[in-house]
């Protein structure tokens, strides 16, 4: 790294420090203590807490995780399906989900130990990144190196050698994440140049028109279209945007507006005026696997609502929300008994659900035709926010917008979260919003849960096949809620209701 560019990063680098500062702090800062001044749960959480990183810390192999183990230790699964004890996962489920937690408890417990832990994931991040700057879904450590694979058919057999990128499902975008917040806490620039070829890769993912890939180089199936699914675009758009702000480099701006006029160019018509999972080279949605026919996706749609919010207030520029209250007013007419729930796909032509059952392929507009033990799948959300002490949502978010304008929607974030940044992808490491009394006493409720629901060596239960599993997920999810709590319940001050009149537009 050259002197001229040594200092830029030193410069972002001791922001970053600073603003991870005040994130472990805020919640304190600002809501004050739970007022009831429970010790006796205060000492539970932190014993839950030392249980489940102990826990996890004994199963990290060569750096990394599985994203499920049997009950009895004796299996492993994947991101799908059980696999070799040598191979690891690479998404919030596994390797960089676990090592972001082991990262924040660091930070929040100031434990030097849980940074030594998520720095040998970060480690693996390095030696098993591609040449290109992506990452696989799958590594495989051997006596001899770290190679890409995907586990295509259950273990014993092999893995399939892989050499291209992911995307999709925070994947390479999580990886960033990890590679940038271990720099931030060690200032090793292994990890800067790490994430920066990761960030880069996503550059030379992009399309021409601006969306991404499922995977680069893309094969010549369903992995070539213009991919929304599973947040390849969007949470790509939202990584540069997060880089841009690091380093003030143009190039990252410029792609993901790029991006997002790819976005405004994909919008569907009424009557479902949302977007679709897929699009061929003539922008037109398509079908990918056999249940994932062409329609208007409701998840896909509050992705893009939000990524396309956060490019307004990166740039200012209001083209980019224009579709957006069109699209709120589909989706929350499609809520089902007013649950903040919606099925998965719309027909574009009639706005008709559309159901798949997946062995056949036979599609229904009527979910009751299909099987019981396949219906879950077809359903999204919550998407509103319904409950206290949950993220803030994108409905809300859109809201707050609207009611506190651009500059005072970005004062209240940074003031809260200590970063202008939302976090990209699923709810696993967004901080739930602790804004009232009624927030505090809901996450109390929730810690009570996850406590009850923990086993005595810090586990949680999942399911894979049918078989009980250990879920890579569900520590992902409970440690965030514990971590909040424990952050909130040690500091004296009161906590007060929202004053959204002091926010300036």
């Amino acid at each position: 790294m050259n002197k001229q560019k040594e200092t830029t990063v030193k410069c972002n680098c001791s922001t970053a420090i600073r603003i991870k500062g005040v994130i472990l702090f805020s919640l304190v800062i600002l809501f004050g203590s739970i007022a009831y001044g429970d010790e006796d749960l205060k000492d539970r959480v932190a014993i839950s807490l030392q249980r489940a990183l102990e826990f996890y810390e004994k199963r990290q192999y060569h750096g990394g995780w599985a994203s499920a183990y049997s009950i009895d230790l004796t299996m492993q699964w994947g991101e799908w399906l059980p696999t070799h004890v040598n191979v690891v996962t690479i998404n919030d489920s596994g390797t960089t989900g676990i090592g972001l937690i082991f990262l924040k408890s660091s930070q929040v417990l100031n434990e030097p130990r849980w940074l030594s832990i998520a720095r040998k994931a970060a480690d693996l991040l390095v030696v098993g990144q591609l040449p290109n700057g992506g990452f696989t879904q799958e590594l495989q450590i051997t006596p001899t190196d770290v190679r890409g694979v995907h586990q295509l058919s259950p273990y014993p057999s092999a893995p399939r050698p892989a050499s291209r990128g992911v995307l999709e499902n925070n994947t390479t975008d999580r990886s960033i994440e990890l590679l940038l917040g271990v720099f931030d806490a060690t200032g090793e620039y292994k990890y800067y140049d790490a994430a920066r070829r990761a960030v880069d890769f996503l550059i030379l993912a992009q399309y021409p028109c601006g969306a991404f890939p499922q995977r680069y180089p893309p094969s010549n199936g369903y992995d070539k279209y213009y991919t929304l699914n599973d947040g390849a675009t969007t949470d790509s758009i939202l990584r540069l945007i997060s880089f841009y702000r690091r380093t003030g480099e143009s190039k990252y701006l410029d792609a993901a507006r790029k991006g997002g006029d790819w976005l405004l160019s994909a919008v569907l018509p009424d009557p479902t005026p949302g977007w679709a999972e897929q699009y061929n080279e003539f922008n037109q949605p398509v079908k990918a696997r056999s249940f994932e026919p062409p329609g208007a996706g409701t998840e896909i749609t509050f992705m893009v609502i939000e990524a396309l919010t956060e490019l307004y207030l990166i740039t200012g520029d209001t083209t980019y929300i224009a579709p957006i209250e069109k699209a709120w007013t589909w989706l929350k007419s499609l809520q089902i008994n007013l649950d903040s729930r919606c099925y998965r796909l719309y027909q574009i032509a009639s706005g008709k659900p559309i159901f798949v059952e997946r062995k056949t392929g036979e599609v229904y507009h009527d979910i009751d035709k299909l099987p019981i033990d396949q219906r879950t799948r077809w359903y999204r959300g919550p998407f509103f926010r319904n409950h206290p002490a949950g993220p803030v949502s994108t409905l809300e978010n859109w809201q707050r917008l609207n009611a506190w304008g651009r500059k005072g929607l970005l004062a209240q974030r940074l003031e809260k979260t200590g970063s202008l940044d939302i976090e990209s992808g699923y709810d696993a490491f967004r901080i739930p919003a602790l804004e009232t009394q009624a927030d505090c006493l809901a996450l109390v409720q929730q810690v009570d849960a996850i406590l009850a629901e923990q086993h005595a060596k810090g586990w949680w239960r999942g399911e894979r096949d049918g078989i009980s599993t250990i879920k890579s997920r569900a520590f992902t999810l409970n440690t965030i809620r514990l971590l909040s709590y424990l952050q909130m319940s040690s500091s004296g001050h009161q906590i007060s209701e929202l004053d959204n009149s002091k926010h300036e537009k």
